[in-house]
């Protein structure tokens, strides 16, 4: 399939790609470099996070949700699903997307604060999630599901890790959002994240991947976080090799922005190779 130019517009498609891509460097203007572990992400203020990002359903949020949630309501998968969403944070709605298709979801997290306040969450989610869900019934597939916040408490497990040491070919459909750009300032380390959610599904198995374009980092309550300004360019390079069946599609900024620093979202769709 010949590769069509990317736009705001229509999504990329992407299916002859062989062998996973280094992200060429490029210049970006720090004096040094901010690793994933130079940061206490223990000290994330996950309250103030939710409160600030997912309280309310924003519109750039509504247009990833409808696209994933169209493009699973498509997808034949076998039975006894096991889905995983990589970097949970205070973010449901990764797996709120999955819920109908799995009977079991893992909410992966590092962050001491985040695994608290998911352990809270799921018992019962609050209604701050009702708009989320709303927006998913609007495909029949969610309908099957008649009580979402008893039906994901039965399903969610939490698992606590780092990205960088997922187990590989464990999964059988996965999401990650605004994670591998957003817990560093290195090119390689984003693309070591990336490729670890990656290699953690097995053959065939659909993905759902979310980022902040060209992100400068971000403020959580009084810490300063990294981030890697990356493009939907650097996404596909670092996909292409992993994927078949690629879409990127860019998220614009929507009004009211989420913060300052970020150009948009960056959201990616497709299934992991066969061969």
């Amino acid at each position: 399939m010949a590769r069509r130019r990317l736009s705001d517009s229509a999504p990329l498609m992407l299916a002859d790609a062989t062998q996973p891509a280094a992200l060429s460097s490029r210049p970006s203007g720090r004096v040094s470099s901010e690793l994933n572990s130079h940061f206490q992400w223990d000290d994330f203020d996950s309250s103030w996070y939710f409160d600030h990002n997912y309280k309310v359903l924003r519109d750039d949020d509504r247009q990833i949700i409808e696209i994933v949630r169209d493009f699973f309501a498509t997808l034949d998968l076998p039975s006894h699903r096991h889905g995983i969403d990589v970097g949970a944070g205070t973010n449901l709605y990764p797996a709120l997307t999955m819920l109908p298709l799995c009977d079991e979801i893992t909410l992966y997290e590092y962050a001491t604060s985040n695994v608290s306040w998911l352990q809270r969450e799921i018992q019962s989610y609050s209604p701050s999630w009702d708009p989320f869900w709303d927006l998913l019934t609007k495909e029949p597939l969610y309908k099957s599901i008649e009580s979402p916040r008893e039906v994901l408490a039965a399903r969610a497990r939490i698992e606590t890790g780092s990205v960088f040491d997922l187990p590989e070919l464990r999964w059988n459909i996965g999401t990650m959002s605004f994670v591998a750009e957003s817990i560093s300032s290195e090119l390689s380390e984003f693309q070591a994240a990336l490729g670890s959610f990656l290699r953690s599904l097995r053959p065939g198995a659909p993905f759902a991947a979310a980022f902040m374009e060209n992100s400068l980092g971000y403020d959580v309550s009084t810490h300063r976080f990294p981030a890697v300004a990356i493009t939907a360019e650097d996404v596909e390079t670092c996909l292409a090799g992993y994927a078949e069946d690629l879409e990127i599609r860019r998220i614009g900024t929507t009004s009211p922005r989420l913060r300052d620093g970020y150009e948009g979202m960056i959201l990616a769709i497709g299934i992991v190779r066969t061969e």
